[in-house]
């Protein structure tokens, strides 16, 4: 059931470094303002996304844009690639029509796509390549009855990687929601129903893969759950939310299963 890109395939080899770098993060301050990794509406956190949206279901143009973030609490040099993890969390006691995308056959096969340029409004996150940067969806599969699992990558040629620097909030990805076949003849049923969608966790990968970082919300002391899950359809943060939570601390074992 998944749709796998080899395009971006890459090895994915465990890291004593990595796993020490894990370690470390509890010692650290926390991140000023927005904390590891963050997930909005329409524009990054620190130009002042939305956490919730609404949206009446009423018209087949134009789209959604979640908007990835994250801050790396520390320098990490030469990064060429990153791997996200989105899990959306449907109020509903299985998937609705409207969210079935990518696979064959699906209501809205494709209506989901991953962009790997920052929003024009961007100020405050800033592109963190800097140089012409390509993304794709990888996987896209129901791991629970109403739990979406996406998996995604932007990535560079490796005579573009790039430098990150601790304590800067840089734009990751935006996925892009398409309104098509929300009304009318031929909708797809479930546009109005609430969800939670929670960026799971950011895995920069480096030209060298020594200094390959993980990270994930809750890896740094003062990270808000909040900061790293959206709302749709929805005014109040539901239960459906502690069924897609990236607060957990993961065994190296589990990242890498989490990609394959």
């Amino acid at each position: 059931m998944r749709n796998l890109s080899s395009a971006f395939a890459l090895p994915l080899r465990a890291s004593a470094f990595a796993g020490a770098l894990l370690a470390l993060a509890t010692s650290l301050p926390a991140p000023a303002g927005a904390s590891t990794v963050n997930l909005r509406w329409n524009d990054c956190w620190g130009d002042g996304g939305a956490a919730n949206r609404s949206f009446a279901c009423n018209t087949n143009s134009g789209s959604q844009l979640l908007v990835g973030s994250f801050i790396s609490p520390f320098a990490v040099p030469g990064v060429v690639r990153h791997d996200v993890l989105v899990e959306v969390a449907l109020n509903a006691a299985s998937v609705p029509a409207w969210w079935m995308f990518r696979n064959t056959g699906t209501c809205r096969q494709y209506s989901l796509t991953v962009r790997a340029t920052p929003p024009v409004t961007a100020v405050q996150c800033i592109h963190w390549a800097r140089t012409f940067t390509l993304g794709a969806i990888l996987t896209y599969v129901t791991i629970d009855p109403n739990i979406i699992r996406i998996s995604a990558a932007t990535t560079v040629p490796s005579d573009g990687a790039a430098d990150i620097v601790p304590g800067q909030e840089y734009f990751s990805f935006q996925l892009m929601i398409d309104n098509a076949k929300s009304v009318g003849t031929g909708a797809c049923a479930g546009c109005d129903v609430g969800a939670c969608i929670t960026l799971r966790q950011i895995y920069l990968r480096t030209l060298d893969e020594v200094h390959n970082q993980f990270l994930f919300n809750g890896g740094m002391p003062g990270d808000q759950a909040s900061d790293a899950r959206v709302l749709w359809q929805l005014t109040a943060t539901p239960s459906i939310c502690s069924l897609s939570t990236p607060t957990r601390n993961r065994t190296w074992g589990e990242v890498k299963a989490l990609y394959r």
